[in-house]
């Protein structure tokens, strides 16, 4: 790989989105406070988006790999960091789930990034063999990905905070 696919991966995982609400100066200015956690009934919730590819690695992506474990990292800290402002950090790391990206190679679709045509998509063979290391045996639908965040927003993960969940089907447990 090139460094710039390498620094382009690493600038979308970690420089571009983190920051946003990382700084600390962006608690003060919302007036989170220490201690705020008695004073109200529900927490709030940050929701990081990772990858098993950044949990258990991936051959050929060593690029997504790093920026997907970043978040892991990030994820961790935060919630370290930002319990005592009553703030829950978590995220959801995804296996295999059907979306453009998954979809089969041979349809052809493409984006359009930099000023160049990207082919989305996995050649179907890989497709078919990924399905069989998954022990539910198919990928993942996008309502079966929502589910696990919708759970982590809801007050039923009101004290789960800077945990990882696996949305795999079954895969890396």
């Amino acid at each position: 790989m090139t460094d710039e696919q390498w620094y382009a991966m690493i600038d979308v995982h970690l420089n571009r989105a983190v920051p946003d609400y990382s700084r600390r100066d962006s608690l003060h200015a919302r007036g989170c406070k220490a201690g705020d956690r008695r004073r109200q009934a529900r927490s709030s919730q940050i929701i990081n988006v990772s990858s098993t590819s950044g949990v258990a690695g991936n051959p050929g992506q060593v690029n997504y790999s790093a920026g997907k474990m970043g978040i892991v990292g990030v994820t961790k800290t935060m919630a370290k960091e930002w319990g005592r402002f009553n703030i829950n950090v978590n995220a959801v790391a995804y296996g295999f789930i059907e979306t453009r990206l998954t979809q089969a190679k041979e349809k052809h679709e493409t984006i359009e990034r930099a000023g160049k045509q990207v082919e989305l998509g996995i050649p179907d063979q890989m497709r078919q063999m990924a399905a069989q290391f998954i022990p539910l045996g198919r990928a993942g639908t996008p309502d079966e990905a929502a589910g696990p965040v919708l759970f982590l927003a809801s007050p039923l993960a009101d004290y789960v905070s800077g945990h990882v969940l696996l949305v795999t089907g079954g895969s890396y447990v």
